[in-house]
């Protein structure tokens, strides 16, 4: 259609505004008639609107409950995209993991310009207590004095978790194998327009660790996401 089509906050405006005002309503109109005329959009507003049903039932923090949503939201929806081309038992897992998302992932954010920087401030913003992970720089020795390595991270809390920059458009995550099921481990554009890329590690029998593998990321921003419970 002529009309430009809607962004993810334009969606997000619609879907929260409690009511109608003088400052909204051209916005709201605006909206409204190209949900009703671009199919496109308003597949994606459904999708959102039961996502968001979701969001609602989860406990976040009061301090800070309104941002996390939006924001687990936009992975949430990213997540959604890559379960449509996802095989039928990949699109199940992604399916019982959104269902418990805020209970059940890390985040560790990414910038990829020229290589990987890894950023270790946001890693695991939301995991319930018993299934935490709590990455950190690793101390490299150079020179007999400790620097920290901001290629490498490892679990404070167990150190057979880790993540590492592997060539300049690929990253490494190694996670200790107590389950049965690999957790899934996903790559997630900040662009809410792309698909986030998902894969299930590959179990390595000599470390006892499930290894995943991320290669050729263009550069941008990106959260990479771990399934903290491991499929449970």
């Amino acid at each position: 259609m002529d009309d430009k089509c809607l962004s993810f906050e334009d969606m997000i405006e619609f879907l929260t505004s409690e009511k109608i005002t003088d400052e909204n309503r051209s916005q709201m109109f605006r909206i409204n008639r190209h949900l009703i005329q671009c199919s496109n959009c308003g597949e994606s507003y459904r999708r959102l609107a039961k996502m968001f049903d979701v969001v609602e039932g989860w406990s976040i923090p009061a301090q800070y409950e309104a941002e996390q949503k939006l924001q687990h939201m936009k992975i949430c929806q990213a997540l959604l995209r890559a379960k449509k081309t996802a095989t039928p038992s990949l699109a199940s897992r992604i399916e019982g993991w959104l269902a418990n998302f805020v209970d059940s992932s890390a985040k560790i954010s990414i910038m990829v310009h020229d290589s990987i920087k890894l950023a270790v401030d946001e890693a695991c913003l939301f995991v319930k207590e018993s299934a935490r992970m709590d990455f950190r720089y690793v101390a490299a020795s150079r020179s007999g004095s400790p620097k920290e390595d901001i290629g490498m991270m490892v679990d404070e809390d167990n150190e057979a978790n880790s993540i590492k920059v592997d060539g300049k458009r690929a990253i490494q995550v190694s996670l200790d194998a107590i389950s049965d099921s690999a957790p899934l481990v996903a790559v997630v554009p900040h662009d809410t327009a792309l698909a986030a890329t998902i894969v299930a590690p590959i179990y390595d029998k000599k470390q006892n660790l499930w290894i995943a593998r991320i290669e050729g990321l263009k550069e941008g921003e990106y959260e990479l996401i771990i399934e903290a419970a491991g499929g449970e």
